[in-house]
């Protein structure tokens, strides 16, 4: 048996574990989190959020956001939350003083 033939089966392997790691990495990224607090009526914004720990990428810690379409609930001065964020290329409201603007999920308040 040629050399060639007896590499396919290593490489295969190698195929399935590189496509392994991959997923594994790409998990991960899923569970990058942001917790922030929630400030309303300034920096000429009707709301934004404060970062305090972030581990997503482009959204740093002192960072100011704009969420999106954020639920009424979660619209209350000094409320500390954590939350899943996807920048957006959406335009911030006139004269509101931010770093991004964001689409935010799975959001759940710290007690």
């Amino acid at each position: 048996m040629s050399t060639f033939l007896k590499s396919i089966p290593l490489f295969i392997l190698l195929l399935f574990v590189g496509s392994c790691c991959s997923q594994k990495e790409l998990s991960n990224k899923k569970n990058s989190k942001c917790e922030g607090i929630v400030y309303l009526t300034q920096n000429g914004c009707p709301y934004f959020i404060e970062i305090t720990e972030s581990s997503i990428a482009g959204i740093d810690v002192g960072n100011k956001i704009y969420p999106v379409q954020l639920n009424e609930k979660f619209k209350q001065n000094g409320l500390k939350i954590i939350f899943d964020a996807l920048i957006s290329r959406a335009p911030s409201p006139s004269n509101c003083m931010v770093n991004n603007v964001v689409v935010l999920s799975d959001i759940k308040v710290i007690p």
